[in-house]
């Protein structure tokens, strides 16, 4: 059990992709050693140090302390510059870092003096037990315990809303077979050393569309951008999904949207937070719309334009709708404004009630005028009260000048 546990630690802290489900064989020899030790430690009557170290023990010590170094590596080296953050750099520090405290360790315990022990009575050995017990409930479950309480159904409701927007698709990603589940097109995978790895896979399957998640560095998504570059140049990305701690973005490879000018139309449903869901919608632009469902106070969408918008008199156009609701008509229910990271201030602001919508369900443009003295790239934004569900369409600026 202990050389499958080391074996085990040794493989995965080698590994660039940790995935969390490869990490289940682990459990056996965890449970088994787990329960081996708190065991001995109910039965002994005294904690010293051991007359020598077994060498796998000091190896597995090692790859074990290569998880929580690399953690708190992580978070030092995403604020430093790229050209001290590259995947050399990191390993490098990781190795040396992880080495110098293995070695200092040993070093500590080979120092201290042979005659140290600490008794254990009956009481502070339960304590002790019942402790690790409950941290362990308290960090490891508490992930668990959320989702529990609150699930969430992202893929369900995205595989439902696919099944409405497009007839007899075919869908590529690694995500594909689970996005299908509840509609009727086809799903085919492709990725490199695993599956459907040629060069003509989006043609011999006759793809539709793309879903191609972004973790572990963008990898699947860099993926069909690197291999198939024309496909993916001509591809319009039709909404972006957050999931867990990444996006998954979905293109449409044959995409008939050309009816808006991108320079000054963002569509929603792409510039979606982490707590909005994009979400098919037949009375929107496209076939998609941004989603924020009401439970608290947040932004639900951020479009940002990318390139400079001039100078000049300008109007911003939210077209929105909200949901019925018992609100008064004078409450406050959102906010729509424009900034600009290059200037410290709100550049226009306007609050929307309850009478700013004619009718509920049923969209309608909202607008703001702006005036530039010099050209920005700017961010429009939404933020809700979360007193109401709301649905955001697209954002469009045009300019006004008489």
């Amino acid at each position: 059990m202990i050389f499958w546990y080391a074996a085990g630690f040794v493989y995965f802290s080698i590994i660039y992709q940790r995935v969390t489900r490869h990490f289940i064989p682990q459990i056996v020899p965890m449970v088994f050693l787990s329960t081996t030790f708190i065991q001995s430690f109910l039965q002994s009557s005294r904690i010293t140090l051991p007359k020598k170290f077994r060498f796998l023990f000091i190896l597995s010590f090692f790859f074990w302390l290569l998880f929580p170094i690399s953690q708190l590596l992580k978070l030092i080296l995403e604020k430093l510059p790229e050209s001290l953050s590259n995947i050399w750099i990191a390993t490098s520090l990781l190795a040396i870092t992880t080495l110098f405290l293995t070695v200092l360790f040993f070093l500590i315990i080979k120092l201290w003096p042979t005659s140290f022990e600490i008794s254990l009575s009956s009481s502070a050995k339960k304590v002790s037990v019942i402790g690790i017990l409950l941290a362990v409930l308290l960090f490891q479950g508490q992930k668990y315990l959320s989702w529990a309480l609150h699930p969430q159904f992202k893929l369900k409701q995205i595989s439902t809303d696919l099944g409405k927007a497009f007839d007899q698709a075919a869908i590529a990603g690694l995500w594909a077979p689970v996005i299908c589940l509840e509609n009727k097109h086809r799903a085919h995978e492709s990725y490199p050393g695993y599956v459907n790895d040629e060069k003509d896979f989006l043609e011999k399957f006759k793809i539709t569309h793309v879903l191609a998640t972004t973790f572990f560095g963008g990898l699947e998504n860099n993926y069909y951008w690197k291999n198939f570059p024309e496909a993916m140049a001509r591809a319009r990305l039709i909404a972006k999904y957050h999931i867990w701690k990444g996006n998954a973005l979905l293109y449409d490879l044959h995409s008939s949207l050309e009816n808006f000018n991108e320079k000054n139309h963002y569509e929603a449903e792409i510039f979606t937070l982490p707590e909005t869901m994009p979400r098919y919608d037949p009375d929107s632009t496209g076939k998609f719309a941004a989603f924020g469902k009401k439970n608290k106070a947040r932004f639900i969408v951020i479009a940002s334009s990318a390139e400079k918008i001039a100078e000049g008199k300008h109007i911003v156009t939210f077209r929105m709708k909200k949901e019925k609701s018992d609100l008064k008509q004078d409450v406050r229910i959102a906010r729509i404004d424009v900034v600009s990271r290059e200037v410290n201030r709100p550049l226009a602001i306007k609050n929307i009630l309850g009478m700013s919508f004619t009718q509920d369900e049923k969209y309608q443009d909202i607008s703001l005028p702006i005036y530039l003295n010099t050209p920005l790239k700017l961010d429009f934004r939404l933020y809700t009260d979360g007193t109401v569900n709301l649905w955001v369409d697209h954002v469009r600026i045009m300019n006004d000048e008489k």
